[in-house]
This record gives C-alpha cells, structure tokens and sequence, in this order.
C-alpha cells in the first residue's frame, strides 16, 4: 500500500512538474525616476494605442496590433518598469492601475494570440494560470493581475472598477479606447457602468416571468455592490437604462427572483 501511495504522488509530482510553466513577467526593474512625468509619457502613449486597435463598443483589433509590439514595450520596458508605485495615492493610483491591469490583460493576449478564449491559459493543475502568472516590472515591485485587482484596485472601495478592468472576453466589461485619468476618473468610471448595464446580457427584466438577469460579475464581486443579494438592485439603480429604472421605481419586485447570465469567454476581438 506504501508503495502505491509513494508511486502515486511521484507521478503527481511528475505532472504538476512538466506542465507548470514559468510566469510571464512584463518589464525589468530600474533605477526609479520622475512618477508624474513617466505616467504622462504612459497615459499619452497607451492612450494613442488604445484609440489605434479598439473601437467603441470594446472591440479589440489583436491581429494587427500583434504586428505593432514596440509601443507597448517602450512602455513596459521603459517607463513602467521605472515607476516607484509607493508614492501613488487616491484617483491617481486607481486610475493609473486600471490601466496597468488592461495594458497587461492586452500585451499577454498578443503574446498568446492567436486564440479564442484567454481561458485556454488558465490551467487549472499546476500550469500557467492567465491571472495569477502574468506579471508588470515596477521599479519597486512586480504584480500580477491577480494582485492589482484584489490586493490594490478591491481595497480602494469603488466597486465601478469592475465595469473598467477587462478579462479579454466578451461578456467582460467594453474596453474603453481611452486612457482612464485622474481627473476624469469619476465620470468615465460612471460612464462605464452605464454602458455595462445597456447590455442585455449584464442587466435585464424579465417582466412575464418576474426574474431579474446580471451579469454573473455581480455574482462573483457581490460584497463589492452591495451587502446582500437582496439589495443588489437599489445598490446599482443609478446605472441602469432608463425604461428599467421606471419600471423599478413604479412597480413591486419583491416577488421577484434574481438570476446571473451565462458568461461568455470568448475573446473580444473585432
């Protein structure tokens, strides 16, 4: 019996160890310069990028940016990796992270690309894992995606994050073809939301069968929204289409039930 338990863990431990993959880390870390001025040279460069290879509804133009790399490695290589993200606080440390979390999701995707699904790098034993293995180079640290979203973007409370980081896939939110900026964080990160919820695969009544859909991110992040499922809807009322935010204001919906959409990992590309 010892010999089959002994045999059976060297041939898990010979499978975890041929199909790990190492991470994927974006950057090398250098001597830390001037924070505002490298993130001016970042927004302004990602921001041209964004509006080169994504249109308006979200929609990402990977085979040709895939021919285009030297922009998002002057930025990973260049700037990013200079940047001491310590002395980053409030909106300009939400906004500048958010764009770090899409830049990051985008310049792995050209690496993998072409592919259908990013799901088809999240391994589930032991291999590379697209969230938890995919790195940026800071001057002072290096995070994964898992880490600036949790550890970073989570804690700073504002629950529209997550109508602003996007997974690649299209049930996730639109990628905006903008740079997010302190100064305008608050209304583009509401803007966000409005367009989330003007799909209909992310929010929808349905009146006959007295059932309320969201989008399964809800379902995942509910503690960010709202304290339970029971007030998730006034938590996001403010957002939602007009005709539906009548509907809810002029009717009873206590009866009704709260359901979340399938999700569609699909890629996102034009």
């Amino acid at each position: 019996m010892k010999k089959i338990i002994i045999i059976s863990l060297l041939l898990i431990g010979l499978f975890l160890f041929w199909n790990s993959k190492p991470p994927l880390v974006e950057g090398k870390a250098l001597k830390a310069e001037d924070t505002s001025t490298l993130i001016s040279v970042f927004n302004k460069e990602f921001d041209s990028e964004l509006k080169k290879y994504v249109d308006n509804d979200g929609n990402v133009d990977y085979l040709n940016w895939k021919k285009n790399f030297k922009t998002l490695d002057f930025l990973f290589n260049d700037v990013l990796s200079k940047i001491d993200t310590k002395t980053l606080k409030g909106k300009e440390k939400m906004a500048f992270f958010i764009n770090v979390y899409n830049i990051l999701t985008i310049k792995a995707m050209l690496r993998f690309y072409p592919l259908k699904s990013i799901m088809e790098k999240v391994s589930r034993v032991g291999g590379f894992h697209f969230w938890k293995d995919t790195y940026v180079q800071f001057s002072n640290e290096k995070y994964s995606l898992d880490q600036i979203e949790h550890k970073i973007l989570r804690p700073m409370k504002d629950a529209k994050i997550h109508f602003a980081i996007v997974c690649a896939s299209k049930s996730c939110p639109p990628l905006r073809n903008e740079v997010f900026l302190s100064e305008n964080l608050k209304s583009q990160l509401e803007d966000q939301a409005f367009k989330f919820f003007a799909i209909s695969n992310n929010f929808k009544i349905d009146r006959d069968k007295e059932i309320i859909y969201f989008s399964s991110i809800l379902s995942w992040f509910m503690k960010d929204f709202s304290s339970s499922e029971s007030t998730l809807l006034k938590s996001v009322s403010g957002f939602l289409p007009k005709n539906d935010k009548n509907f809810i204001v002029n009717n009873d919906l206590s009866n009704y039930s709260i359901k979340y959409t399938k999700y569609d990992w699909a890629i996102n590309s034009k």
